[in-house]
């Protein structure tokens, strides 16, 4: 079965989906939340609503078999398949025979109004589970700033392990942070 057939892929509240028209104000509103964009470096400059209206039109007809595209899906309430995030899987490899390139770097980000209530951490493993069973994926890592313990304990919920620490890696606040690393194997997916 071809990628695009396998969207959505439903989780018991959610659907990581494709993208509507309509998910640019949702996602702008992601954007302009400071409180969203807490542990993001300096470097990190908000996109326009025109930036993010053309970035979601870019992904309404996004072709999940070419798989040198980013793999980016919307995340929705089952119930009302209102948009309340996304998560997405890049650094290619999925279509890469060579074991030692079939490996993604994961991220995610839930709209700050649905913190704290375990959809981050139902996305993520629903994203892990696609990759290992379906894309046929080795590795799966992802990292995040240190003071990020909401995005450190979704990964750990997840079932990804602490892989590294990061010295110094990212300046926030006119001052160098450190990062966690943490991965997930194919072997290590129950």
């Amino acid at each position: 079965m071809k990628v695009n057939q396998m969207i959505p892929i439903a989780t018991e509240r959610l659907f990581l989906d494709r993208f509507y028209p309509d998910d640019w104000v949702n996602r702008y509103k992601m954007e302009l939340s400071p409180e969203q964009h807490r542990y993001q470096s300096e470097t990190f400059n908000p996109q326009t609503e025109s930036e993010i209206k053309y970035l979601i039109n870019k992904l309404i007809d996004q072709d999940y078999n070419n798989k040198t595209l980013p793999f980016i899906l919307a995340v929705r309430l089952k119930t009302t398949k209102e948009f309340i995030g996304f998560i997405g899987l890049k650094n290619g490899g999925y279509d890469n025979k060579l074991e030692n390139e079939c490996q993604v770097e994961v991220y995610f980000s839930i709209f700050n109004d649905y913190w704290s209530k375990g959809y981050g951490t139902e996305a993520l493993r629903a994203i892990i589970a696609f990759g290992f069973q379906n894309l046929k994926l080795h590795r799966i890592f992802a990292g995040c700033d240190i003071e990020n313990i909401a995005s450190k304990s979704i990964m750990e919920k997840a079932g990804m392990r602490f892989e590294t620490f990061w010295r110094k890696d990212r300046k926030r606040n006119g001052k160098w942070t450190d990062g966690f690393g943490f991965s997930i194997l194919d072997e290590d997916f129950i």
